[in-house]
């Protein structure tokens, strides 16, 4: 009977342990640059992000937050706007669809309204 109450213990603590791992993965973090023309860059930080386009003195800015959410296979980024795009701001949030891997060794993700656009992580 001790063998099978120290064996069940074990089972729910590993159980726990994979449930607490796998809620945390679903983030991101650091720097993503348009690989294409390397003028938009998305800055993400726990569940907040930061949107910057243009270069020099041309730049604008918005942020806010961001969830990622899963749908069968596919999953989605949903941006929530605070600061920057007042249409954004009046929708509520802006849902789309989101993949993430690798090229080249680096980190990227790639989503977009009409057609996905690939960021590379820095």
């Amino acid at each position: 009977m001790k063998k099978f109450l120290s064996l069940a213990l074990a089972l729910v603590l590993l159980c726990g342990c994979m449930f607490t791992l796998a809620s945390c993965g679903g983030g991101l973090s650091g720097k993503y640059t348009d690989k294409l023309t390397g003028l938009t860059s998305y800055e993400f930080k726990g569940n907040k992000f930061t949107c910057t386009v243009g270069a020099g003195n041309f730049t604008y800015t918005a942020s806010g937050t961001y969830e990622i959410t899963e749908d069968g296979d596919q999953s989605f980024i949903t941006f929530t706007y605070t600061d920057g795009d007042e249409d954004a701001k009046k929708e509520g949030g802006v849902k789309l669809a989101l993949s993430k891997g690798t090229v080249d060794g680096k980190d990227y993700i790639e989503f977009g309204k009409v057609l996905p656009v690939k960021y590379i992580k820095q």
